[in-house]
């Protein structure tokens, strides 16, 4: 039910419920060792549990309405939780939900449980998170050293959605293709650089260590966020 809930509220609460709630269940049933039928129950509910973030997540993409910035002209789609990365990273636990259970069904439920895990890749790389997809491909080397039949499978998926949706791969190179990274090299503050949010990372984590270079056992304090940004 969690997974009803908008972004409007304190941010990152409700998605910490979002995660939390299914995989916490999932602890309890395993302290209790249950039988593989309990299991089964569990993983099916929060493999459907991402049919609802995932038709909003898509239905962002084809009509808008995400809140949080946009990239080159297309929309990020975040779904219920109140950022794409958070969004992302909840689809790879989906993900990882619905390979474990695969083998576990059959018939219609197995049509279903493909659909679900098609929508839900695609997805991760619709959300234009960098660090999500990297956790993605993380998943898919995983399950690939056992499945390789799987890792064929995530590369093909992986090849049309890059030909189907161009601003993911302009979102993925964009650290290289972004000329804004060259202010990086004008002191602290940079001010008037323009940077993307991965340039702009970099930028202040080099900040931070010249700032801990000056007093590596005393540190700065609070004080450091000013001089970092």
């Amino acid at each position: 039910f969690s997974l009803l809930y908008s972004p409007e509220a304190t941010q990152g609460a409700r998605d910490i419920l979002k995660f939390a709630s299914a995989y916490s269940v999932y602890l309890l049933l395993a302290a209790d060792r249950p039988d593989l039928k309990t299991l089964r129950r569990l993983l099916m509910g929060i493999t459907l549990g991402a049919v609802i973030p995932i038709t909003v997540g898509l239905g962002q993409l084809v009509f808008g309405g995400a809140e949080v910035n946009e990239f080159q002209g297309w929309t990020r789609i975040q779904s219920v939780f109140v950022d794409p990365n958070t969004y992302g990273f909840y689809l790879v636990t989906v993900l990882a939900a619905a390979w474990a259970l695969r083998d576990q069904v059959s018939g219609r439920t197995r049509l279903w449980l493909d659909a679900i895990s098609l929508a839900a890749f695609a997805s991760v790389f619709l959300t234009l998170s960098r660090n999500a997809v990297a956790a993605l491909g993380l998943l898919v080397i995983v399950i690939g050293f056992r499945q390789k039949r799987f890792l064929i499978l995530a590369a093909i998926m992986t090849v049309a959605v890059l030909l189907a949706s161009p601003q993911v791969f302009s979102r993925g190179t964009q650290i290289v293709t972004d000329q804004s990274s060259r202010a990086g090299g004008e002191g602290r503050r940079g001010e008037g650089a323009e940077r993307s949010s991965l340039t702009g990372r970099v930028y202040i984590w080099g900040n931070a260590i010249d700032l801990w270079r000056e007093r590596p056992l005393q540190g700065v304090g609070f004080g450091a966020t000013g001089f970092t940004v």
